[in-house]
């Protein structure tokens, strides 16, 4: 019998503090790696909040990829697949029906910020109202640091919305150490984190 509900671990992620979203590790069901999208527990809050966090929260879950599963030639039983959330990624292996490995590459404020842009560019450009969703200090320094980079390595806001939403980490990598002075994205990730 090869059917198996499992999952590693989960991840907590609080959006504001009204918002909690739950990432789960992938699942193994008939002997394939099955993603198991995010929960997300809304609670009560006024409609033009409800709105943005729901743009916020829909670029999230809808910057999320997975390639073929990739067998190992010489076990059978054992395969790999990769998995991307924006621009960051895992790669799973799994023998035998069971989750062997899981090796992630994150950028925890590069992707977030990169999220909260992509939300407050769609946002504003269709419900035509300003993207005022709460941000700390911190993370308003972080944003608006990241944006002075993006301008600098992008033409068009669209094409940054493409390259996340398509899970594009290797694209802007690319236009960053083209047009910019990083060598990778970790650099990025390091320069917009120091305030």
């Amino acid at each position: 019998m090869d059917t198996y509900f499992f999952t590693k671990g989960k991840n907590t992620e609080c959006v504001d503090g009204s918002i909690k979203i739950y990432f789960y590790d992938p699942i193994i069901y008939n002997n394939n790696l099955i993603e198991v999208f995010p929960n997300i527990n809304v609670t009560k809050l006024d409609k033009k909040e409800y709105t943005m966090q729901i743009y916020y929260n829909l670029v999230k879950g809808m910057a999320r990829y997975n390639s073929k599963k990739k067998i190992y030639r010489k076990d059978k039983n054992k395969f790999l697949v990769h998995f991307c959330n924006g621009i960051n990624t895992r790669e799973i292996t799994v023998s035998k029906n069971k989750i062997v490995s899981i090796n992630s590459t994150e950028y925890p404020a590069l992707n977030e910020s990169l999220a909260y842009i992509v939300a407050q560019f769609l946002y504003e450009n269709i419900e035509r109202l300003p993207f005022t969703l709460k941000l700390d200090l911190y993370q308003e320094n972080v944003i608006k640091k990241l944006k002075y980079y993006i301008a600098n390595c992008y033409e068009s806001k669209w094409q940054i919305i493409r390259d996340y939403l398509t899970c594009n980490s290797a694209k802007l990598e690319k236009r960053v150490i083209k047009r910019l002075e990083f060598n990778n994205l970790s650099e990025l990730e390091k320069e917009i984190k120091r305030i």
